[in-house]
């Protein structure tokens, strides 16, 4: 926050490597927050320039992630809403996943191929009957496009999130705690969400899509699990329980979208709050 000089030395070393461009990405959206729109948008455009390097070397994820964080921070900075900026975020994945569809067709195969080869080396010892085997074995480019920008709008989530956090830390204490649990999306929303993710999931070539619009609505259940754990006894011990469940069982995250889902109708922290009082 001292200057572009202090922030470009963080981002852009940063957005050109594969382990820590999501850093860079928070950065940038803590400029963006902070300093608005034009600051965030410079700093963006030189931490490009080693994303579409490591693009070219067929690691798309750190370009579509930078992309993606920095259009939320945009529209988190101007609407200050959590909701608005999630569903921007799916959104604009979404028509990433159709440009890299259609116009990256050739790009993709390349990539696709690649993987092929990969796989069949990795695999060349497991059973034909095997569900990793026989999923990454018969990956198309729509499966493709679907994976890395799934990928790309759940680490600018994540970065996002770290950014405003920074930003709360510095300037506005315990403000993106607050913000976070109450995250809650409107039934109307929330039903579309879901109605969109069937019909995606339904499409054998657009299954891996289903993902970037379940994305807000699980969201939306973590925020509600904080909610329901804040000021509770040893809840930091159960945060981390949770967390570890939610990397390592995907039922879990369906679990949490359902979840969403029931809170859009009858608002669960308002609920627990009448209960409480009364």
């Amino acid at each position: 926050m001292r200057g572009r000089m202090q922030a470009l030395i963080v981002a852009v070393p940063g957005a050109g490597t594969e382990i820590f461009f999501w850093i860079s990405a928070a950065v940038i959206a803590l400029i963006t927050l902070r300093k608005g729109v034009e600051q965030g948008f410079f700093i963006l455009l030189w931490a490009l320039l080693p994303a579409s390097v490591l693009a070219w070397l067929h690691f798309p994820l750190a370009l579509l992630g930078l992309l993606i964080t920095f259009a939320m921070a945009v529209v988190l900075r101007f609407s200050t809403s959590w909701n608005t900026s999630l569903l921007a975020g799916a959104a604009g994945a979404m028509a990433l996943a159709i440009l890299l569809l259609f116009a990256g067709g050739a790009y993709l195969q390349q990539i696709l191929d690649l993987y092929s080869q990969l796989f069949a080396e990795v695999f060349a010892k497991v059973p034909e009957q095997d569900p990793a085997k026989q999923i990454l074995s018969n990956l198309q480019l729509s499966d493709l496009a679907g994976m890395f920008t799934g990928a790309a709008i759940t680490i600018a989530v994540c970065a996002l999130a770290l950014a405003r956090y920074w930003q709360a830390v510095l300037f506005n204490p315990g403000g993106f705690g607050e913000e976070f649990r109450a995250l809650r999306f409107k039934p109307a929303i929330a039903i579309g969400l879901v109605a969109f993710a069937i019909l995606l999931f339904s499409t054998d070539s657009l299954q891996m899509w289903a993902w970037m619009c379940l994305l807000p609505l699980l969201v939306a259940g973590i925020g509600l699990v904080h909610a329901l754990l804040y000021r509770s006894s040893g809840a930091t011990g159960l945060l981390i329980a949770f967390y570890v469940l939610l990397i390592m069982l995907d039922p879990l995250k369906q679990l949490l979208c359902a979840v969403a889902l029931v809170d859009s109708f009858i608002n669960i922290r308002a609920l627990r709050a009448s209960g409480g009082s009364s």
